[in-house]
């Protein structure tokens, strides 16, 4: 395990001086750092800026950005030449290890060319085999994909059924019933205002109820016929018992 933390180093100091390397060349820096760089010159704001004072700027931060850029280069090289020292033999379990971990990390950004300086470094005499390139036209190695299979027709949709009800004999059908026809609704005419508006009255809307009559108007119904009920001479008499 102490050999492949080793290699994985080692390769880690390869991929960013390779980086470094194609960033002097192109004369700019990597992408992720040319971001930084563009916000740390929208950051610095003067007021009431021209162009002489936003230029100076610019070249503030791209002079930042080259000097950082150079320390990496002498870190990544003092690593090199440090880990390089006293390596134990080569080790192709733990070299295959490393560049997993690598792949893991950086993904497509590790390049087959850092990957065979890594191999140099650690076996010189025994240099790593190319690749060859795959060859398409090998139907073993790519056979012929199968043709498509027709997929089945699906069933037809049965027919619809006509909008009918039947009913036994007797009972009537409801789209048969004949109802009222309600009358449209119409809005009424707006109310005419100023001077045409007519009176305006109460905002009851139902009828006051009718006065009460006086007692002595009140028809009294006739006298019924037979013996009056409440006079004294027919109600029960109670007797104390002695």
């Amino acid at each position: 395990m102490v050999s492949t933390k080793t290699y994985f180093q080692l390769l880690q100091a390869i991929h960013h001086v390779e980086i470094l390397d194609e960033a002097a060349h192109r004369g700019s820096p990597p992408p992720g750092m040319a971001r930084k760089a563009q916000f740390l010159t929208s950051f610095i704001k003067p007021a009431a800026p021209n162009s002489h004072t936003l230029n100076l700027v610019t070249e503030n931060t791209k002079m930042w950005m080259q000097r950082n850029l150079e320390i990496l280069k002498i870190h990544y090289t003092d690593l090199l030449r440090d880990l390089s020292v006293g390596l134990p033999p080569f080790r192709p379990d733990a070299f295959d290890r490393a560049i997993n971990w690598a792949r893991k990390r950086y993904h497509n950004k590790l390049t087959p060319s850092s990957i065979s300086a890594l191999h140099s470094l650690l076996s010189p005499s025994d240099p790593l085999p190319s690749t060859p390139p795959l060859d398409i036209a090998n139907p073993i190695l790519f056979p012929p994909l199968p043709r498509p299979q027709r997929l089945h027709r699906l069933p037809s949709v049965p027919p619809r059924l006509p909008n009918t009800l039947t009913l036994p004999s007797g009972i009537p059908c409801l789209l048969s019933l004949s109802f009222p026809h309600r009358p449209p609704y119409h809005r009424p005419p707006p109310r005419p205002l100023g001077k045409d508006a007519p009176p305006r009255t109460s905002g009851r809307t139902r009828p006051y109820p009718p006065p009460l009559l006086p007692i002595s108007s009140v028809p009294t119904p006739p006298p019924t016929s037979g013996p009056d009920l409440f006079s004294p001479t027919h109600l029960p008499l109670h007797f104390p018992r002695t």
